[in-house]
């Protein structure tokens, strides 16, 4: 099942192009991490497709509603969390999700009793009775997140759900992320700065790039068309580690190398392979005790196609 369908989606701010032609279907249950520089449209998209602000050409489907139109029975099955976390600070925790609740026309058990239990899964149930006013950055996001889930939508938008939290409160709301798609077949839209989280969740990832796609697929496919080989070389001798970075960095076949601490990195070129690293060192009387090749992190995938595979993308 489609939930997100946009054909062409465009958006101006008198003379400034937010978006440029927006292309993309996300289906149900997937994580799908929308990701790009400050000012590349990301925030833009999730207020057309929320219904908060409209395009100006171009057209958006969610959850089989024009977004132009999105009435009372589409939004109950939408939870967002934007930066503006849109909270009360002169109510309790407990006070705002009751609040909001009640916004939705939930019943009286009902809305108590998943209050309770997401107070408990954001680890805020000991801060409930607390002004939010009092709260960190941090617990505030947490909230937010609560109170998005509060109606248990079918779709959740999440713009930049772990900014400002601690290492801790990080996995435990990237846990429940996870837990929302694989179990309740949740679809997710998550704009993010952070690529390792969005490595982590996403089972696809669009990059925007200046109002448009460059590219949008798996991050595993990503890794196929635009990463370079790249190994990981333990010599017998350490010693000789500075010798054999000069003598690879010369190499025709190879991009770069670097000494990294116990091993040498080198990134290849498209025809680069193992073999030759080898015969290279080989020649030069290195004894290799291992190579290994290594997957390109998502980080490195983004700036390569936002900088040095910038034509290639196209």
């Amino acid at each position: 099942m489609t939930v997100i369908e946009t054909r062409s989606l465009k958006r101006t701010f008198g003379d400034k192009i937010a978006l440029d032609g927006i292309d993309m279907r996300i289906e149900r249950g997937e994580i799908f991490g929308y990701l790009g520089p400050n000012g590349s449209g990301k925030t833009t998209t999730i207020r057309i497709l929320v219904g908060l602000i409209r395009p100006t050409l171009g057209q958006a489907w969610v959850l089989g509603s024009d977004v132009t139109r999105l009435g009372p029975e589409v939004r109950a099955k939408i939870g967002v969390v934007l930066e503006d976390h849109g909270l009360y600070e002169r109510l309790s925790a407990y006070d705002n999700l009751d609040y909001y609740g009640r916004i939705f026309h939930m019943p009286t058990s009902t809305r108590q009793r998943r209050i309770n239990s997401l107070l408990r899964q954001v680890g805020l149930w000991e801060e409930r009775n607390q002004k939010v006013g009092t709260f960190s950055k941090g617990m505030k996001q947490r909230l937010a997140l609560a109170r998005a889930l509060l109606h248990e939508p079918e779709l959740l938008f999440l713009d930049e759900p772990t900014a400002g939290l601690d290492p801790e409160a990080t996995v435990m709301v990237r846990e429940i992320i996870i837990a929302l798609a694989h179990e309740e077949r949740m679809t997710i839209f998550l704009s993010s700065h952070n690529l390792d989280e969005v490595e982590r969740l996403c089972s696809r990832v669009a990059i925007l790039h200046r109002g448009r796609i460059k590219v949008m697929d798996t991050v595993e496919n990503l890794r196929r068309r635009f990463s370079s080989p790249k190994v990981e070389i333990v010599l017998r001798d350490s010693q000789q580690a500075i010798r054999a970075q000069a003598i690879l960095s010369a190499q025709p076949f190879v991009i770069q190398c670097r000494v990294n601490t116990d091993h040498i990195e080198a990134d290849l070129r498209r025809d680069g392979t193992s073999d030759q690293l080898l015969e290279t060192l080989k020649r030069e009387n290195i004894v290799v005790e291992e190579i290994r090749k290594t997957n390109r992190t998502l980080e490195e995938l983004y700036l390569y196609i936002m900088h040095e595979g910038e034509e290639t993308c196209d």
